[in-house]
């Protein structure tokens, strides 16, 4: 099966996320003052507030029906355990920022060597 060509705007917004994503670090740990579970609610926070209108169109767009199965049982326990695993995700990063650097050095490398990797041999990522 042939693929289409990935358009230009699609590299353009994944190399604007890497970079994002990639400096959200140094950036946070340039911050000394602040306590790190502090700097990770803020970031999450600014976080929310980009995707914030992009959630909202989603949810206006929804059918009805699928609206009332987001809020069965299963869904919610779903809902609050990945709650609680992003979590304990920022709370060990935002910590790691202060105490440890070979961290930071996987973090900000991982990605930016993964999207020159399927640059390089324009695989797909999905």
């Amino acid at each position: 099966m042939a693929r289409a060509p990935v358009p230009i705007h699609a590299w353009i917004i994944l190399s604007a996320a890497v970079i994002a994503v990639s400096s959200a670090g140094a950036v946070l740990q340039s911050i000394d003052e602040i306590p790190p579970l502090l700097r990770m609610g803020w970031r999450l926070q600014a976080t929310s507030l980009v995707l914030f209108p992009f959630a909202l169109y989603q949810w206006i767009n929804l059918d009805k029906t699928v609206i009332f199965d987001l809020f069965n049982r299963r869904n919610l326990s779903i809902l609050f355990a990945s709650g609680f695993c992003l979590f304990l995700h920022f709370a060990t990063w935002g910590w790691s920022l202060d105490h440890t650097y070979s961290f930071i050095v996987i973090c900000y490398s991982t990605s930016v060597s993964f999207c020159n990797w399927c640059s390089y041999h324009r695989a797909a990522f999905t």
